[in-house]
């Protein structure tokens, strides 16, 4: 019975981690972005674009991102237009990655690495700085039992992507994750050759 208890306390303290790690952008509520749209359509673009910059997480949200850049559009500021349009593009890029880490995380744990592996590395390429998808891969290949590939992605993430191994969410990861027993061992080894 004690190990039962031990077993679900473990789980429980991995998936509240695992839930902070992954939680929704703060989105504006769409009916406040409805005003804005009917400022814009109305030729306000001043006026929309501070209501805009009023709400508290406008930054977190494509949809804002969006009508930024249209209302700069209609200013005729095509630099900030595009710029708004490429970081909207960004946002929905990280969301859909993150879509990606937690498909990866439910594959993994249904023990189908296969694909596990690819929500992994489709993650990786929509947001090569996002932590919770260098842990999965690393989750993956140990799994699996790939020491080579272990190998392989601590060399790559040391060489292309030295923050990651710093994110205190990772540094987290690698000491507590069962999934990752022996990383931090092979990852001072490496470091040490």
């Amino acid at each position: 019975m004690m190990a039962v208890n031990a077993t679900r306390i473990v789980r429980r303290m991995n998936w509240t981690a695992n839930k902070r790690s992954m939680a929704a952008a703060r989105r504006v509520p769409q009916h406040a972005l409805d005003e804005v749209q009917h400022l814009h359509a109305d030729g306000a673009y001043e006026d929309a674009l501070t209501a805009l910059e009023g709400f508290v997480s406008w930054r977190n949200d494509h949809r804002a991102w969006r009508l930024y850049g249209l209302c700069q559009l209609g200013l005729k500021q095509y630099d900030a237009a595009v710029a708004a349009f490429e970081t909207a593009k960004s946002i929905c890029a990280l969301e859909i990655a993150k879509d990606n880490v937690n498909k990866a995380t439910t594959l993994i744990a249904a023990g189908d690495l296969g694909a596990a592996r690819e929500a992994a590395d489709q993650a990786l390429q929509m947001a090569p700085h996002l932590p919770t998808a260098h842990v999965c891969r690393l989750s993956i290949a140990n799994r699996s039992g790939d020491a080579a590939a272990v190998k392989g992605i601590l060399e790559e993430t040391i060489t292309k992507f030295p923050d990651i191994l710093e994110d205190p969410y990772v540094a987290e990861r690698l000491e507590n994750d069962t999934d990752l027993v022996g990383i931090l061992a092979a990852l001072e080894t490496i470091r040490r050759d």
